[in-house]
């Protein structure tokens, strides 16, 4: 088999996964709108004939290639800003640097708003609870290391 051919399952798949041109929003920031299946199809649709870059009807190796590192560079991208966004709200006084005392504070406000019965401790079930709509928030787990798992996973 040629390349080409392995090459167009993997591009659709590839598709299905990235968020290219225009990425879906998240089921929380939009409501959990459904998505009709003729709408998925155009969207991967557009979303593979963009990575066929000479318009030849096939994703080659260096197309498929150019992609992956588009995207990777739009992810980058993306969490450079959400880097930059929260340093922004640890730096509570707007110098531009972002202090031990801020650091401490922001830390601690997460720490009370996990303790949900406010009880001055945290039980494994609101710590649960807690990752789990970090997780929710955003993708992986905090500071760009892999989420937590929970007791029930290991």
């Amino acid at each position: 088999m040629s390349v080409r051919i392995l090459a167009l399952p993997f591009a659709i798949l590839l598709a299905l996964s990235a968020n290219a041109a225009e990425p879906l929003p998240s089921a929380a920031a939009k409501g959990a709108q459904p998505l009709s299946v003729n709408e998925a199809r155009t969207r991967i649709n557009n979303e593979v004939s963009a990575m066929d870059t000479n318009r030849d009807g096939f994703i080659d190796t260096a197309e498929r290639t150019a992609a992956h590192e588009k995207r990777k560079a739009e992810r980058q991208q993306r969490r450079a800003e959400r880097q930059q966004e929260h340093f922004m709200t640890m730096d509570t006084d707007g110098d531009g640097k972002v202090s031990v005392a801020e650091i401490t504070a922001a830390r601690s406000a997460r720490l009370e708003a996990l303790d949900v019965n406010k009880d001055g401790t945290l039980s494994p079930d609101e710590f649960r609870q807690g990752r789990r709509g970090m997780r929710g928030q955003r993708k992986g787990g905090m500071h760009g290391h892999a989420p937590m798992r929970d007791d029930a996973q290991r």
